[in-house]
């Protein structure tokens, strides 16, 4: 591993072997043929060696010229025709290497938190001043800001805390989950001790009970809007239509007729039968979906919007079916997840292995794919610290939506289906930024909606 190694300055290596040897920056100059100023800007990393100056100092100072070009900032031929050869894949190793670790959080509390000394034991007994029933909506700024399969609203651990605690306690939670307990006892002035095994949860709870700065998000946002917007515009605005933009498209399954073998669009087979049964539209046979061989997925519906008009649909069109191929076949110069599921997970063996998603990746379309790599390398460039943890959590807010996940429903979009990684053979695939867009401004009135307080929470893994 050589992540912690640290490189010489460039022109170290020239420096040190020209002293060893006892050479003044003048007579290593001459030999050569540059002047003593410019051999001194070599050696502070200022100017960088030609060809045959490496050669000729590689032979001077006993050292490879190869190694004298590296420190210099020139890449050897081989490395330079790999670059020319598969330049969106070095750009995407490069890149990943720094990015996918843009965040982190800690393992342990960062620092002491002002609990009370004292250890008070609670009468389990005891008559304490619990509300026979609890009734809390889900309708708030908390809950709208991040998804989370078993979040309950603060609301209803609330009356929990101040029964059990008082002002200044220290509240833990080990298993926090979404972390409602943390964002529940700073509203009581307690504060929160939080931890979970998982980084998605930690990742959730840290920014639900960290303070941002509304301001900062603000700005941060305008400045990755301006970032994203031309990636965002050739992802789903086709060409020739002006003004309009792809807001969702209705993907379909493709199966193969177990009886002729042509191709079934299950959207259309399913709307020529009225959804009782499944009819092939070639050979007319009845079928059982169960039985049918995956073969592929096409668009089937798009969903338009374009300024001062309300969204329209329509088959889509030959301008969006050739976008979509152009976004099929343009490499991500981006970093994306590539985490492998195993073959003995029961839905890939039922599912997932016959529509080829064997990673992270494969739950996205190509499009998406790329408008969220893009969206997370951008956020990574418009923000540090705080600001950035906080746009992340919105672009995890709505990368579930984004997937393969969000199944079609006749009368209106609903959501993924929780706990389970199921893809419906209707499903919709959202204009990224769009989603985007909403969850953050969910995400800006959360933190403008938090009270001030002076107790705080630690979130750690």
């Amino acid at each position: 591993n050589m992540e912690g190694v640290r490189m010489e300055p460039i022109g170290g290596l020239i420096k040190r072997r020209r002293e060893a040897m006892g050479l003044s920056q003048q007579a290593l100059a001459d030999q050569i043929d540059v002047s003593k100023s410019y051999l001194s800007r070599i050696e502070s990393g200022e100017r960088s060696l030609t060809d045959d100056q490496a050669k000729l100092l590689g032979q001077m100072l006993g050292a490879p010229s190869e190694l004298l070009l590296l420190e210099s900032g020139r890449l050897p031929a081989d490395v330079q025709g790999a670059i020319a050869a598969d330049a969106a894949g070095v750009t995407t190793a490069l890149r990943g290497r720094t990015e996918q670790s843009a965040v982190s959080y800690p393992t342990s509390p960062v620092r002491a938190l002002s609990a009370r000394s004292e250890v008070r034991i609670v009468d389990p007994d005891a008559d304490v001043a619990i509300p026979a029933r609890i009734e809390v909506s889900k309708a708030s700024t908390t809950y709208r800001a991040h998804s989370y399969h078993t979040k309950v609203p603060p609301s209803a651990i609330k009356p929990f805390i101040e029964a059990f605690t008082e002002r200044g306690d220290l509240v833990s939670d080990p298993f926090c989950g979404s972390g409602m307990t943390g964002v529940a006892a700073l509203e009581c002035e307690r504060d929160a001790l939080l931890s979970d095994l998982s980084p998605a949860a930690v990742h959730i709870a840290r920014n639900y009970t960290a303070p941002c700065d509304p301001k900062a998000f603000r700005a941060a946002f305008e400045r990755l809007k301006s970032a994203v917007e031309p990636t965002m515009r050739w992802l789903y605005n086709p060409v020739g239509i002006k003004g309009a933009s792809v807001e969702y498209t209705v993907w379909s399954d493709v199966f193969a007729c177990d009886a002729c073998a042509s191709e079934i669009t299950y959207w259309d087979a399913l709307h020529h039968s009225g959804g009782i049964e499944l009819v092939c539209p070639t050979c007319t046979a009845v079928l059982n979906k169960a039985n049918l061989k995956w073969v592929g997925e096409r668009p089937v519906r798009t969903h338009v919007s374009e300024k001062g008009r309300r969204m329209t649909h329509h088959a889509p069109t030959a301008a969006e079916v050739a976008l979509i191929d152009e976004v099929n076949q343009t490499a991500i110069p981006y970093w994306v997840p590539m985490m492998k599921f195993g073959s003995d997970r029961e839905m890939w063996r039922s599912a997932h292995a016959a529509m080829g998603i064997a990673d992270v990746a494969g739950f996205y379309t190509r499009r998406n794919l790329h408008a969220l790599a893009a969206l997370r390398h951008a956020i990574v460039g418009a923000a540090e610290g705080r600001v950035r943890e906080a746009l992340l959590f919105a672009f995890t807010a709505c990368a579930n939506r984004a997937s393969k996940r969000y199944q079609w429903n006749a009368k209106r979009p609903t959501n993924v289906m929780t706990g389970t990684l199921y893809v419906s053979s209707l499903r919709y695939e959202w204009n990224v930024w769009s989603l985007f867009r909403r969850k953050a401004a969910d995400v800006l009135r959360y933190f403008e909606s938090r009270p001030p307080t002076t107790r705080t929470a630690e979130v750690f893994q």
